[in-house]
C-alpha cells in the first residue's frame, strides 16, 4: 500500500506550470505554456552559469 500524503514537503510543489513558470523567474529565466496546432507546449529558457 502506497501512503496518502496531502501535502509536499518542497514549499510550493503541486502548483504546476504556475509553480514552473515562478521558480524559473525567480532565477532570471522564463517559461510559457500554449497551445500549437492541436498540442500542448512548454518551452522554457534558463540562465546556464559560466
Amino acid at each position: 500500500m502506497v501512503p496518502f500524503r496531502t501535502r509536499s514537503p518542497t514549499l510550493g510543489s503541486g502548483l504546476g506550470l504556475l509553480g514552473l513558470t515562478e521558480r524559473a523567474e525567480l532565477i532570471g529565466g522564463r517559461l510559457e505554456h500554449l497551445s500549437l496546432n492541436g498540442h500542448f507546449v512548454v518551452r522554457a529558457w534558463l540562465p546556464w552559469p559560466r
